[in-house]
């Protein structure tokens, strides 16, 4: 058996990607995860800037370029606009990641890579996992706000220097001081200059800035008759000179022209600034001064913000810095939830309705709107309304507010995980991910394990499937550590979905002993459900570890469960891990009775993602029937399921099996490019099973098509992770391929020794070589005995047979100047 059966239970990953390799000079976003927005508004002023950034970018050696400037100065948005227009030239491979929700410099690279869907190699590390899938083509990294997290900076610029053909790009308002670091200084816009009402060319003079110029465009969003005549060219000119030409500070202003004129502007401009005092307020209740200890330009900023805010009245100042909690994109309805629960925690009303609230701060510019999505916060404007929120003493509760909000909205999430609204749920995690981020730390930072086991025992399943292992894993082990004596249920939970996420990364043994401590809990408790849950998870673990005496054990008892709760779900889920025993084990009548019972339920059950799965492993069974148009159809449905779920790791496994009927078919171009795609796409996951797998197959195909040096490259890959993961499942399909590889150069003994091998660790695993794949190796098999004296082949057979796993993987590693994992 070439080719692993589906386990419900394995991970899922990822927004759909094509199946086929995307054909050369397409620039559709290689990783559709991180791909930059285009910006709703256009970017003025900063053609140069533009037109200079693009040097270095298109320079002879990648570079490590940082934007440096203050706050509200636009940095975001220049890397943003440098990003969309870059797009083609990087042939797509450009990703734009924000960090300013990551607050731990340790999860910087595990944010990168979950949003490129790249998983880390089981005893390597994000970085290697990054650098190895980044690989050396021209790629563009855009990382927004590093300054919080510089301390990972000289990890980024390890992987930067590790990584041909990467160009990062940060913002930052210091300089991170990593070697070869090229700082970009991103200065405010030019201003106009003085002029007189009476110039008749003033409005031309005035255009000629790009201060004034943006001032313009804005004002024109609020209010499209206004015009800038002679008269009030002046003003404008005064405007954009009193804000050291900032763009949000310009922003701000322009939006104030829905209610001010522009010479009303500009005198509450010059007052505020002169009436700034230090730890002050001015105006409106709440609202900060601007100190005049600050640097000229972020006096400016905040002059301009309190300012406008200050325009806004006190209901809509306590919104604006209640909003500061939420650290990504909200609805209204979701901003409402959050401020009742602020209210039931004591703090007064708010004071408005939320929705004119909302429209009143959009208008301000002190809210971006993303369309049908809701609404968003700059960071730098997010930033002062947590300030105000803190001055004002409503930070506490409404953290809490927040992150019980988060919390609710996981729970319900995770319900829908195993329905038909699962593509829905997971989504919405991941729209979601920064404001999981801020909840999870503000618990870890109160010291509330109890609250972090519980929302971390809840994400698993989304940290699995959409391919935050590493970071999943680090946030689940933060929580057990701070609350071992969390409530029953939730640590069940928590300790089960790190087991999971240790399996999936090949941590077996990590992964089998949370798993069992979980196990143990659920039985304490007497809860069958969780106990029938966690055995199949068990099953998994030891399947993917190649017991499959013990995968058989633990799925029988959980369907057995199962069956006297009379879940169906369950029933069905448990009926394909088993059925996935019997296939492995050549039992292809009693697997082809458990897939197809499982189906049958699932049909009834409607979730389309795991009716996937039985499909898949049906085909499987009628390709080694010797029925491939059967199986080819059953491939086909199940990979279209899951390029519309977005179950990458799945979709891989089902790429795989189509190759291998391509392989039947002799289509041996056809089956390296399915491979390749399989392996790719594994490779960005982490699932080193499935990576190995499609190397070992792919040295089989190799063989075929006489590209010996690409078969000893893929066993060189496949063998020693396949040793190292303890997969007992590829160990032997690596040998075979790699006793193919001798006779095609001629070893016949050394061929027919690693074949015997393979037999022996089959015979001793349990693991049977499938009918269609023992059919290639037969071929293979015959011809060296056509070729061989009897009596030499039963001497290497019995040599083979004798000699060891261990001995036989030495053997093939030492004919291809490999190594085994130390």
């Amino acid at each position: 058996m070439s080719q692993p059966t589906v386990v419900d239970a394995a991970a899922r990953a990822g927004a759909a990607d094509d199946p086929d390799p995307r054909p050369p000079g397409s620039a559709a976003p290689r990783w559709p995860g991180a791909a930059p927005s285009a910006p709703a508004s256009s970017l003025v002023g900063r053609e140069r800037d533009l037109a200079a950034l693009r040097d270095l970018l298109r320079g002879p050696e990648p570079s490590f370029i940082t934007l440096v400037g203050v706050g509200g100065v636009g940095k975001s948005r220049l890397a943003t606009e440098l990003a969309v227009q870059d797009l083609e030239p990087c042939n797509g491979r450009v990703a734009s990641v924000p960090l300013d929700a990551v607050s731990d410099p340790e999860l910087v690279l595990p944010a990168i890579a979950g949003a490129l869907g790249i998983g880390d190699e089981l005893g390597g590390s994000v970085a290697d996992a990054l650098a190895e899938a980044l690989g050396g083509a021209p790629t563009l990294l855009v990382l927004d706000t590093v300054e919080h997290v510089r301390s990972a900076a000289p990890g980024l610029a390890d992987l930067r220097s590790r990584t041909p053909g990467l160009t990062i790009l940060a913002t930052s308002r210091v300089a991170l001081g990593v070697p070869r670091e090229r700082i970009v200084w991103v200065e405010p816009l030019a201003v106009p200059g003085d002029a007189s009402p009476d110039e008749p060319a003033a409005v031309d003079a005035l255009l000629a800035s790009p201060a004034a110029r943006l001032f313009h465009e804005r004002a024109l969003a609020v209010r499209p008759d206004f015009e800038l005549t002679a008269a009030n060219a002046a003003l404008v000119a005064a405007i954009c000179r009193r804000l050291d030409g900032l763009p949000l500070a310009i922003e701000l202003a322009a939006a104030a022209l829905r209610v001010l004129a522009p010479h009303q502007l500009l005198d509450q401009l010059s007052d505020r600034m002169a009436d700034a005092a230090p730890a002050s307020t001015t105006g409106a209740p709440g609202i900060a001064g601007a100190d005049p200890s600050l640097p000229a330009r972020q006096r400016s900023l905040r002059t301009a913000m309190d300012w406008s805010i200050g325009l806004l009245g006190e209901p809509v100042l306590r919104l604006y810095r209640r909003l500061g909690v939420i650290a990504g994109v909200f609805s209204a309805s979701t901003a409402a939830s959050i401020l009742d629960r602020g209210e039931r925690r004591g703090l007064a009303p708010v004071g408005i309705g939320v929705g004119e609230g909302l429209a009143q701060l959009a208008a301000a510019s002190l809210l971006r709107t993303h369309g049908d999505r809701g609404y968003a916060m700059l960071t730098t404007v997010r930033d002062d309304a947590f300030e105000r929120l803190r001055a004002a003493g409503e930070a506490v509760a409404m953290r809490w507010a927040h992150a019980y909000e988060v919390l609710a909205m996981v729970e319900a999430s995770e319900v829908q995980l195993p329905t038909e609204r699962e593509i829905e749920a997971l989504d919405r995690l991941d729209e979601a991910h920064d404001d999981i981020r801020a909840a999870l730390d503000w618990a870890i930072e109160q010291g509330d394990g109890a609250f972090a086991v519980r929302m971390t025992g809840a994400l698993a399943e989304f940290w699995r499937t959409r391919g935050h292992h590493t970071e999943g894993r680090l946030r689940l082990a933060s929580a057990l550590a701070l609350a071992p004596d969390a409530p029953a249920p939730h640590l069940r939970k928590a300790l089960g979905g790190a087991g999971l996420l240790a399996s999936y990364q090949g941590d077996y043994a990590l992964g089998e002993s949370y798993l069992k401590e979980a196990l143990a809990a659920a039985r304490s408790d007497g809860d069958d459900e969780a106990e029938a849950v966690i055995l199949g998870w068990l099953g998994s673990n030891a399947y993917g570890r190649g017991d499959l005496d013990a995968a058989e054990g633990y799925v029988s008892e959980s369907l057995a469960i199962r069956r006297r709760l009379g879940d169906p779900a369950g029933i069905a889920t448990a009926l394909n891990a088993l059925g996935g025993v019997y296939h492995f084990r050549g039992e292809l009548d009693l697997a082809r009775e458990m897939f197809a019972e499982s189906l049958s339920l699932k049909q009834r059950l409607g979730n389309a993602n795991s009716l996937a799965v039985s499909l898949t492993n049906l085909g499987l069974v009628e390709r080694d029937a010797g029925r491939p148009a059967d199986a080819e159809g059953a491939f086909r449905e199940a990979i279209a399921i899951w390029e519309r779920t977005g179950d990458r790791q799945r979709m891989a496994v089902g790429i795989h099996n189509a190759a291998l009927l391509a392989l039947d078919q002799h289509r041996h171009d056809d089956a390296v490019a399915l491979l390749d795609r399989a392996h790719e796409i594994a490779r960005e996951l982490g699932d080193r099973t499935e990576a190995a797998y499609a190397l070992a197959d792919r040295a089989r195909v190799d063989v075929e098509r006489g590209e010996l040096d690409a078969a000893a490259a893929d066993i060189a890959g496949s063998l020693p992770r396949a040793v190292g993961l303890g997969a007992r499942i590829i160990v032997p399909i690596a040998l075979e391929a790699a006793g193919s590889l001798a006779a095609a150069r001629g070893d016949d003994p050394r061929a027919v020794t690693l074949w015997a091998a393979a037999a022996a660790e089959r015979a001793d695993s349990g693991f049977a070589n499938m009918p269609a794949d023992e059919r290639h190796l037969d071929e293979r098999m015959a011809a060296v005995r056509a070729r061989l004296d009897p009596v030499a082949f039963a001497d290497a057979w019995a040599s083979g047979t004798g000699i060891g796993t261990d001995a036989a993987v030495d053997v093939a590693l030492e004919m291809i100047g490999a190594r085994r994992p130390r």
